[in-house]
C-alpha cells in the first residue's frame, strides 16, 4: 500500500470516528432532559418582550455550555489521553459508574413521586431572577447552565469522550456545539413554536408546555435518567469487551 493510500485510509477512519462521536454526543445531549429548564421557558415567554428575553437566556445557556465544554475538553483531554493509555479500562469504567449514578437518580425520583413529591418546580428565587434585564438574563442563563452541567454526569461523560480523542481545536468546537444544541433542543423548540404562533395562540402554547410538564415532567425525567443510565452502563461494558460504545 502506498503512503498516499494509507493517508487516505487514515483520514477516512478519523472522519468515521468523528462522525460516530458527533452522533453519540447528540444522543447524550438529547438525553440530558432538564424539566426545570424547560419550565423556565413559558415563564420567560409570557413576560413583556418575552421572545427577546427568552432568546437572551437561551444564548447565555448556549455560550455557557460551549465555553465550559471546550475548557473541560482541553483540561480533561491531556489527562485522559495519558490515563487511558496506561489504564484502558478507565474511560468505560467512568461510563459504567456514571450510568449507575444516573439510573440511581431516576429511581430516587420515582421513589420521591411514590411518596407524594410533585416533582421538579421553578423555585421562588429562580422566578425572581427571571425578571432581570436582558444582559443580566444572558449572564444568569450562562451561569445556571454551567452549574447544572458540572452536576450532570451525562455532560461529564460526553466531554471526557471528546477529550480522550485528542481532536483538533475546530473538531472539538464542533463536537461541543453539537452537544449544546442537542441539550437545549426542547427549550429552543418551545421558543420557536411560541414565536411562530400567532399572538392569539401564544398563550395556548405556553399553557400547553406548562400543562405537559405538570402531567408528564417527572415521568419523563425518570424514564430519561433510568434509560440513559442503562445505555451508559451497556456502552461501558461493551467497550471493555472490545465492542461499540458511545465514545
Amino acid at each position: 500500500m502506498t503512503k498516499a493510500n494509507q493517508t487516505i485510509l487514515d483520514r477516512d477512519c478519523q472522519t468515521r470516528l468523528v462522525l460516530s462521536l458527533v452522533v453519540s454526543l447528540g444522543f447524550l445531549g438529547l438525553a440530558a432532559v432538564d424539566p426545570v429548564g424547560i419550565a423556565v421557558m413559558p415563564l420567560l415567554l409570557t413576560q413583556p418582550n418575552g421572545i427577546r428575553r427568552s432568546t437572551w437566556f437561551l444564548l447565555g445557556s448556549v455560550l455557557g455550555i460551549i465555553t465550559l465544554g471546550v475548557v473541560f475538553v482541553i483540561g480533561a483531554g491531556r489527562i485522559m489521553l495519558r490515563l487511558t493509555t496506561d489504564y484502558p479500562w478507565l474511560e468505560p469504567g467512568i461510563e459504567i459508574v456514571s450510568g449507575v449514578l444516573f439510573a440511581g437518580f431516576g429511581f430516587y425520583l420515582w421513589w420521591r413521586r411514590r411518596h407524594g413529591d410533585a416533582g421538579p418546580e421553578v423555585s421562588d428565587s429562580l422566578r425572581r431572577r427571571l425578571n432581570l434585564s436582558g444582559g443580566k438574563l444572558f449572564g444568569f442563563g450562562a451561569g445556571l447552565v454551567v452549574v447544572q452541567s458540572l452536576l450532570d454526569v451525562v455532560f461529564i461523560v460526553a466531554m471526557i469522550n471528546v477529550g480522550a480523542r485528542n481532536l483538533p481545536a475546530l473538531e472539538v468546537l464542533i463536537a461541543v456545539v453539537v452537544y449544546a444544541a442537542a441539550a437545549l433542543t426542547f427549550q429552543i423548540a418551545i421558543v420557536a413554536a411560541y414565536a411562530m404562533a400567532g399572538p392569539q395562540r401564544r398563550t395556548v402554547v405556553a399553557d400547553a408546555v406548562t400543562g405537559w410538564l405538570d402531567r408528564h415532567g417527572t415521568t419523563t425525567a425518570i424514564i430519561a435518567a433510568i434509560g440513559v443510565g442503562a445505555v451508559l452502563v451497556a456502552s461501558g461494558v461493551s467497550d471493555l469487551n472490545g465492542g461499540p460504545s458511545l465514545g
